[in-house]
């Protein structure tokens, strides 16, 4: 569990594609920012009608500003199915699993902490949105999130085809974490929460998003389905 880290590398992302910064307008600018909420999950597998969350990891931004508290549970997702495959990757005991607090409280709590319209964001957004969206119905809970996503992975795609990065750089996000040194080569790069928050802290809080903002409106304006 990387979130810590996703927010660095949307940062150098940001920094070294400036072919991306286009002119924001001043009532654009006023306009202010939807809330992004960058989601990182452990789920029991791949498909989210079977299979649960099991672990969340969030941060929270708005208008460019990173709340201090970001969100990190364990969760019981109760009865889904288990794969051997996805316990061999979170490597999360099902002990600890089976004791954390129950899928309703953790989601009421991460959903007190998201705006109206806040978007879904990190990295393989898919993924986790699925999940998220299958774990709100399955507890009765309103989806209250802008139809848009925020994937990271998008900007590296990007800064790869211009040549910024090596083509044949795999870009999952552990590789890209190891690459700009944020997790060494020897750690736990999936289970690195703790790592990555106290060697990257100071530079994730320091960095300003701005440029993520403006980004982010300019995809907003400028994709195909902006006026529906």
């Amino acid at each position: 569990m990387i979130v810590k880290a996703l927010g660095y590398l949307i940062a150098l992302a940001i920094r070294s594609h400036t072919e991306l910064r286009l002119t924001i307008t001043s009532q654009e600018t006023e306009a202010g920012m939807a809330q992004l909420v960058f989601v990182d999950l452990e789920t029991t597998g791949l498909d989210a009608e079977r299979h649960g969350i099991i672990e969340i990891a969030c941060i929270f931004e708005t208008d460019s500003n990173r709340e201090a508290a970001g969100l990190h549970s364990l969760v019981n997702p109760g009865a889904v199915e288990h794969t051997e495959g996805a316990a061999a990757v979170h490597k999360i005991p099902r002990e600890a699993i089976d004791t954390a607090p129950p899928l309703l409280d953790v989601l009421r709590q991460f959903d007190s902490r998201c705006a109206d319209g806040a978007i879904v964001s990190g990295w393989n957004t898919k993924f986790d949105e699925a999940f998220l969206y299958r774990a709100y119905r399955q507890c009765g809970l309103p989806w209250r999130f802008d139809y848009h996503i925020f994937d990271v992975w998008s900007l590296y795609k990007r800064l790869q085809l211009i040549g910024t990065l090596p083509a044949d750089l795999h870009l999952g996000l552990e590789t890209m974490a190891r690459h700009f040194n944020i997790v060494r080569d020897g750690e736990d790069a999936h289970r690195a929460l703790q790592v990555v928050k106290h060697r990257v802290q100071e530079q994730v809080l320091r960095t300003s998003t701005h440029d993520c903002g403006e980004l982010l409106r300019t995809f907003r304006r400028t994709s195909p389905d902006a006026a529906l």
